[in-house]
């Protein structure tokens, strides 16, 4: 059986992106998953530009 891209084996499936958030005092990058492709980059739900609606940012 395939996946919906067309691999057969899980074992050959990509890595599913993480987020680029730049994490400056630990010089690293967040790499969280599971991340959402936004204007900006992945990203994951704790550092979307956006915002969470009760945390600020637009709602």
């Amino acid at each position: 059986m395939t996946d919906a891209i067309g691999h057969d084996d899980p074992a050959r499936r990509p890595d599913p992106p993480r987020c680029t958030h730049w994490i400056g005092p630990e010089r690293r990058y967040c790499g969280a998953t599971p991340t959402r492709f936004y204007a900006y980059g992945y990203r994951c739900a704790e550092h979307n530009k956006i915002g969470r609606p009760g945390q600020g940012g637009a709602s």
